[in-house]
């Protein structure tokens, strides 16, 4: 926990049976936790999103939103529009974790039974631009539709999303993260790596066309080598620049980077360092590729 600052947690549940089980939930947790910290206080509201989240802006007055992380799990495509959530989490400092409901969004959009809901989800109405339903482009454009206005309407540098495979790998939908800060991106997604495998979902993501499965013990970094040789090849780059592209534009971690990556690559001569030591790559260090 950290300390010298007040960390405020609000559970927000609409359905009222729901809400008394998180309820329920937060007072055994209080109950039997022998050192809850002094500076953690924890409340439970029974409203939508739209209500609270207009509430807290009517609060503020004007301020901005401390340093927040927002995880929103709404149910199918409604109350969660994309202006909202602009206004709410403009601080710099504010992420956001949010559940896309693919399958309904697909079902639905371009029907036009449900126009006003979409629009207020994506902030426009270019969902209806969508290839018909049964195309296999239709899925990624409405995908990258929400990611491209929660860049450029919310304002987040960084936007991430991780499909969930149920056990047949089907994608039943798409959590999105959306932060402004590369480390925080970083920070995200070495968490998603950690997802167990053989539960019932995993996490997945694709680079060039190709699935990378997060929670493997052994994962395949071939998606990422012929990234870089792809992005880099037959340049010099610094070590810092590659850091970043593999955080900000891949699935992969930076932990992925060095000993998993770049020396199999060096020893194999589709790359070379300016630092003659074996695996190290410290600041400053210019790695050339193979063109």
């Amino acid at each position: 926990m950290i300390a010298n600052c007040e960390i405020l947690m609000i559970f927000n549940e609409h359905d009222k049976k729901r809400f008394k089980a998180l309820e329920s939930a937060i007072e055994n947790e209080q109950s039997t936790y022998a050192n809850w910290p002094e500076n953690l206080r924890v409340h439970a509201v029974n409203e939508n999103f739209v209500n609270l989240a207009e509430d807290i802006l009517e609060q503020l007055d004007g301020a901005q939103l401390a340093p927040t992380f927002a995880f929103l799990d709404p149910f199918g495509y409604r109350d969660v529009p994309m202006d909202l959530i602009a206004r709410l989490l403009a601080y710099k400092r504010c992420e956001l974790f949010i559940y896309f409901d693919y399958n309904s969004v697909s079902r639905f959009a371009t029907a036009g039974n449900v126009d006003d809901a979409l629009t207020a989800l994506y902030g426009t109405d270019e969902f209806k631009d969508a290839p018909p339903a049964g195309d296999p482009d239709r899925p990624g454009f409405l995908l990258a539709l929400y990611e491209r206005q929660l860049r450029e309407v919310c304002g987040f540098e960084h936007v991430q999303s991780f499909a969930m495979l149920n056990n047949q790998n089907k994608i039943n939908n798409y959590m999105i993260f959306c932060t402004r800060s590369l480390k925080g991106l970083n920070t995200m997604k070495t968490a998603m790596w950690k997802v167990d495998p053989m539960g019932e979902y995993r996490f997945a993501d694709r680079l060039a066309n190709k699935p990378v499965l997060f929670g493997l013990t052994d994962p395949d970094m071939s998606p990422l080598r012929d990234a870089l040789l792809d992005v880099f090849g037959g340049q010099s780059v610094r070590i810092e620049d590659i850091e970043e592209f593999v955080i900000a534009e891949t699935p992969y971690l930076q932990s992925h980077i060095k000993r998993r990556t770049l020396v199999p690559m060096i020893d194999e001569g589709w790359a070379r360092s300016s630092n003659m030591r074996r695996g190290q790559f410290p600041p400053g260090t210019i790695v050339t590729f193979a063109g």
